[in-house]
């Protein structure tokens, strides 16, 4: 019998509201089927703090627990990740030693590594052990604080160790095809594309009623982590170039975030472009109600997952530039793109008063979700990812 191992690795989301998590949510969801109809048996394991975390009840299968210390400083912290990066490969940490054990104690013959933070070290520790697939989703921060490589000469040395660390590792997993050629780069692996999926009913291509309606619809919804500087500079871009407009431009931004608004939204936070939403545990009748959807950011790794959710709920989408091309959206096919501030106001201008414009956007949306996020692609580049690991027979 065939037995996989998948450990999702995320203690770092310890504490966190499951709306913060909805993007890992619906990324081990949309995944968790296809891994159980390649293989025989799936083991599951997770890292968990002292005090536990959310990954069993958010993966909703039983789940092994092994629990981790919190980690240590950066500084020395990151000196330790360099030091097991260049030993040999018996060398790991106490909670990397406890998950290959747990591994092979359940008998499994491979194994996939999902989720965040300090996921390349444990695939590299259980590499040795057993045929292993990294999920390294998007390119991760940079910075001597962050869980990137640093710039400069020790940038350099941790390139070149984590190269080394990772030779047994079969292959890569990224989230887009924009992450492709960072992941070959870093990791010296073969990189497989599985795309990203939200389960956000879908509207399918007939446009809602509220879409067609004449007036009255004018807000526009806007949802993220909008306390992430990254995230809050956009849409407070947005904002100063609507005040700039010399008259209103005739719809506002209700605003969801599943954390507290960064302080330079917190002083916009009382304008009359802007509603604050706070914490919306259900985002669909808020798509399906309003005018569009809009996407803001600027600053982008991986896939702008909100984009996902407006096509896939039936909503116009307007979109940053690098946030459409992080899920290969077309100007005027299936979104409207904006390379500034300014022209995402007036692509919003342009889809509130437009029936016809978003009527096409919401079918074409839904078309492109479909194709290259839907199941089917799922599924194709979950079995391409999978036959990296060769499984035995039984």
């Amino acid at each position: 019998m065939r037995r996989l191992a998948v450990i999702v690795s995320a203690p770092g989301l310890a504490g966190a509201s499951v709306p913060e998590m909805d993007g890992f949510v619906h990324r081990w969801r949309s995944l968790l089927p296809e891994i159980e109809v390649a293989v025989d048996q799936v083991e599951y394991f997770s890292l968990s703090w002292p005090r536990g975390d959310l990954v069993p009840r958010l993966v909703d299968r039983p789940v092994h627990q092994i629990p981790v210390a919190r980690p240590r400083g950066s500084r020395r912290d990151r000196a330790g990740r360099l030091a097991t990066r260049l030993a040999p490969s018996a060398f790991a940490t106490r909670s990397e030693r406890a998950i290959v054990a747990a591994v092979r104690a359940r008998g499994c013959d491979a194994a996939v590594v999902m989720g965040v933070h300090r996921s390349p070290d444990l695939a590299r520790s259980l590499s040795f052990a057993v045929p292993t697939v990294l999920f390294a989703e998007e390119r991760t921060p940079e910075g001597p604080d962050d869980w990137g490589l640093a710039p400069g000469v020790v940038g350099r040395v941790e390139a070149i160790a984590l190269r080394r660390a990772m030779r047994a590792v079969r292959a890569v997993v990224v989230i887009a095809g924009h992450e492709v050629a960072w992941a070959s780069a870093v990791y010296g692996r073969p990189v497989v594309v599985v795309p990203h999926s939200v389960d956000v009913p879908s509207a399918g291509p007939s446009v809602p009623a509220s879409h067609t309606a004449a007036a009255g619809l004018r807000d526009v919804f806007v949802v993220g982590n909008f306390a992430a500087a990254r995230n809050a500079a956009g849409l407070a871009d947005v904002l100063d170039a609507m005040a700039r407009r010399p008259a209103p431009p005739g719809f506002r931004l209700a605003v969801a975030s599943g954390m507290p608004l960064h302080p330079q939204l917190l002083e916009r936070a009382g304008s009359a472009g802007m509603q604050v939403l706070g914490v919306v545990d259900d985002p669909l009748p808020h798509y399906r109600s309003a005018v569009a959807t809009l996407v803001p950011a600027f600053d982008v790794r991986g896939v702008k997952t909100t984009i996902l959710q407006g096509w896939a709920a039936g909503c116009p989408v307007v979109a940053a530039a690098p946030s459409a091309a992080s899920v290969g959206g077309i100007h005027g096919h299936d979104l409207l793109a904006g390379g500034t501030a300014d022209e995402l106001v007036t692509a919003l201008e342009r889809v509130a008063d437009d029936a016809g414009l978003r009527a096409r956007l919401v079918e074409n949306g839904a078309q492109s979700y479909e194709a290259r996020f839907g199941a089917r692609a799922i599924a194709a580049s979950m079995r391409l990812a999978l036959d990296h690991l060769v499984l035995p027979g039984p």
